[in-house]
Order: structure tokens, then C-alpha cells, then sequence
């Protein structure tokens, strides 16, 4: 799937009443290496981590938020991927 296509599939708000407004995502995705870890600090719902790992399947990421009410959203959002690790921490103190 283009990545067009996933930006139109996932980033639908839940209502359906249109696109959520995000600062250039797709182009997030050839600013960061291929393959390797990424780290994603105050992930929030995961969004950015989702759309990393969606198109480099070698690409893993560790997403860290403090608010632990984010992560259902998150872990809906990810869908199961296998190469996205959620967890709830202080940035200053990670895991």
C-alpha cells in the first residue's frame, strides 16, 4: 500500500468527519534511517511510530508516554505490529 494510501486509511478521525491535521508525516519517513531503532518520546497515540514502521518493516520503534490513559488509543493504532513497543514512562527516566 503507497503510503498515500495508509495516511487516507489511518488518519481518518473516529466521527468520520474528515482528515486529522498533522505536520508532514508522510515526509517523516525518508528523514530517518531505514532500518535501525528509533525512539519516540511523548508518542502520544503513536501515529508517527505507526507510519515509521508501516513502511520499513526493518524499522523498530519505542514509543515512551507519560500519560498511560494514551496507550489503548496507541495500541489500537498500531494494530499488533510486532516491531512497535509501547510503554508508559517519564521521558527523563526511561525504562
Amino acid at each position: 500500500m503507497p503510503l498515500a494510501a495508509y495516511h487516507q486509511a489511518f488518519y481518518r478521525s473516529p466521527g468520520g468527519s474528515g482528515l486529522f491535521l498533522f505536520t508532514d508525516l508522510l515526509a517523516a519517513g525518508t528523514r530517518v534511517p531505514y532500518s535501525g531503532t528509533i525512539l519516540d518520546l511523548g508518542c502520544r497515540r503513536a501515529h508517527l511510530a505507526n507510519l515509521l514502521t508501516f513502511g520499513s518493516p526493518p524499522r523498530t520503534v519505542l514509543g515512551i508516554d507519560i500519560d498511560p490513559k494514551k496507550l489503548p488509543a496507541a495500541q489500537r493504532i498500531i494494530r499488533g505490529r510486532p516491531n512497535i513497543q509501547l510503554l508508559v514512562a517519564d521521558a527523563p527516566s526511561p525504562p
